[in-house]
């Protein structure tokens, strides 16, 4: 053996450590992001039994629901995300089959600010192809401000309708 041969073997140790250490370091992180992923998951599982705290009702979601401000309970400071409920019901088209259908999406919370949007797409009878409803909205502390609701579909007919995308539930959620 020549001296040289047991420094490229130290060498090798040495890498070796240094990719099963990463390796290692790799997986805690990758576990780490999993059990956020997780606790996320089983947040937004528990609206019912106590997960989240409910920020707003509308008294009201059976009509228009205008571009305006409204006030939550509490300060987004305080949430990681929150959860819209909303109406996705075109109110003005009843000569069309587009039910009363109730979903939820989630917005996570950036510096204590929210930006985003809600929307839904689905079959009318009466309308080809698919349109698609959504409605902007932005918040900062404990006010969430929503723009006017559209109406998408294909050609010209893009239109304000504020009679879609009516939220009705907003809860707040830490991690």
């Amino acid at each position: 053996m020549h001296c040289g041969d047991n420094g490229i073997l130290r060498g090798a140790e040495t890498a070796v450590d240094k990719y099963q250490n990463r390796a290692e370091q790799e997986q805690n992180n990758i576990e780490d992001y999993e059990n956020k992923i997780e606790q996320y998951m089983i947040a937004t599982r528990t609206t019912s039994n106590g997960g989240g705290k409910l920020l707003w009702k509308n008294p009201n979601y059976t009509e228009k629901f205008l571009p305006q401000t409204i006030t939550l309970n509490d300060s987004l400071t305080n949430y990681q995300y929150i959860k819209i409920l909303f109406m996705a019901t075109d109110l003005s088209i009843s000569d069309r089959e587009v039910d009363l259908a109730s979903y939820s999406m989630d917005t996570l919370i950036i510096n204590n600010k929210v930006n985003s949007q809600i929307y839904f797409s689905c079959y009318a009878t009466g309308w080809s192809g698919h349109p698609l409803y959504y409605r902007f909205f932005y918040g900062e502390g404990n006010n969430i401000t929503f723009k006017n609701g559209y109406s998408s579909g294909s050609g010209s007919n893009n239109a304000i309708n504020d009679e879609i995308c009516i939220p009705y539930y907003i809860i707040g959620y830490s991690l």
